[in-house]
This record gives structure tokens, sequence and C-alpha cells, in this order.
């Protein structure tokens, strides 16, 4: 919630790119499964594709919570059995590419996953962020750079994004340059003093070069 320029309360949508949608989709679209759990009339003013998702419901779920359990397989078979125009979904794009980078899944699934996701939606930031375990699993560092500048230009400087590309530059294995590592760490607690991480990936740089 934000004040207009009168002084009064509005609601500001926001944009997931975990997800690549608006939250208030997100909300809505749990909102109308809500409804409809306490209510089957509730879908009679449905249109038939939000009918088909909101049946579909548990199953998007269902993916969601196996990509968080790790079992990367187990979640790439879930949207093979949704209806085709709910597999078609951004979010549930987003959930494939996440899953398909996942552990014992081959190469060539994640690539179809990225490629499909890429082609629908070239320009969304939704591409950078969850492109990035992909391209790292591929070493492209070339690509992780450019995405991470789109995230820095998208979120207008983000402390994680300068503690992402300081990662980058020390796993470069074509061009690794510790000193902009170190750099956009310390950057990152300029901006984010209690970002952990980040502390001791420059404890680790100092060990290395005994300093």
């Amino acid at each position: 919630i934000e004040k207009n320029a009168a002084g009064q309360p509005k609601f500001v949508d926001l944009y997931d790119a975990t997800k690549g949608e608006n939250i208030s989709t997100t909300i809505h679209r749990l909102y109308v499964a809500a409804a409809i759990s306490d209510d089957a009339t509730a879908n009679k003013g449905l249109s038939a594709h939000e009918k088909e998702l909101v049946d579909a419901m548990p199953k998007t779920q269902e993916m969601y919570e196996k990509i968080a359990a790790g079992d990367a397989k187990g979640a790439l078979a879930v949207p093979d059995a949704l209806p085709a125009s709910v597999q078609q979904m951004k979010w549930i794009r987003v959930g494939r590419v996440l899953a398909s980078t996942g552990e014992g899944v081959p190469p060539e699934v994640a690539t179809d996953a990225m490629n499909d996701f890429e082609k629908a939606y070239p320009d969304d930031p939704a591409l950078d962020l969850i492109g990035i375990d992909f391209w790292w699993s591929r070493k492209d560092f070339a690509r992780i750079y450019i995405a991470l500048d789109h995230l820095e230009k998208y979120t207008d400087g983000d402390p994680y994004v300068d503690f992402l590309r300081g990662n980058a530059y020390v796993n470069d294995d074509k061009h690794p340059d510790k000193a902009a590592a170190k750099a956009s760490y310390e950057k990152a607690i300029a901006a984010e003093p209690p970002l952990e991480d980040a502390y001791w990936s420059l404890i680790t740089l100092a060990l290395e070069a005994k300093d």
C-alpha cells in the first residue's frame, strides 16, 4: 500500500519474476479456487479456461511443492497431465524451467524448457531470473552477465544481484576476476549490511589470497 498524490492510500501491484506474473494475478487465481472449494456453484460464471485452471490447481500446487522438495523429476511429470491451455500459462512454464535444472534431469530437457520460455517471453524479467541456474549449469557466464545486467536495470540496483555477480566472477572458468568479485561483494554489503553470504564470500577470497 502506498499513498497517491492526494495522500490517500492506494494498492500497488507488484510483478513477481519468480512466477512471471503480477501478485494480483496470483491472488485472483487463489481466491477463485478458494471460493469454488467453499461453493461448487461459484464456477458457473467462469470461462472454460478458468474452469480448467481451477480444476488443475491442486496439481499445479503439487508441482511447486515438488520443486521445493528437490523432486525435479516428479515436478516435471505434473505439467504433462494438465490441460493444454494450462500447460501454456507462464507460471507453469516457469515451474517447468525451475524443475528442469534439478538433479537427475537430462540436459536436453532443461534446454527444451528454457528455449520454450525464451521464445514465448524473450523480454520478460522472469527469463533472466530463472535462467541464471540454467546458464550456470552450462557455465555460460557470458549469458549470466547479460541476465545480471538486465536484473540490475530492472530492479534499479539490488544487493543480491551484486552478490550473484561476485559469484559469477569467481566461478567464471574462462575469465575469472577475483578483484571484481571482491568489489561486487563489498558493494552488496554496503547496500545491505545483513547480507551474510557476501561476508562469507569475502572471507573465502581473503583465505585463498592469504590476505
